[in-house]
């Protein structure tokens, strides 16, 4: 993956986190089955993540990247669009921005 990439969701399950810890981390999650397109790939030693155009999130200190940073997703919750889905999207736009 790469920016400016276009990705859908494929796993928005957050076994990891309890309600309460992924409401106060990150408000804002991803939706299986969604389109976003990636912001930002940062790979810190231990955590991978990627940043969205569609979502932001409010910076935080992680004691695992040992600094404050906008929480990320894990690459493996996206797989890239394909070509004829990327523009299946761009005509679906067009199409909203005329009417």
């Amino acid at each position: 993956m790469r920016i400016k990439d276009k990705v859908i969701c494929v796993d928005s399950f957050k076994l990891e986190h309890t309600r309460e810890q992924l409401e106060k981390d990150c408000p804002n999650f991803v939706v299986k089955g969604k389109h976003y397109t990636i912001r930002a790939i940062r790979d810190f030693e231990f955590v991978e993540s990627v940043l969205l155009e569609e979502i932001e999130n409010p910076v935080l200190y992680f004691k695992s990247v040992n600094g404050n940073v906008e929480p990320g997703f894990k690459p493996s919750r996206f797989r890239k669009l394909k070509e004829d889905e990327v523009e299946s999207e761009v005509n679906e736009n067009k199409l909203v921005n005329i009417e």
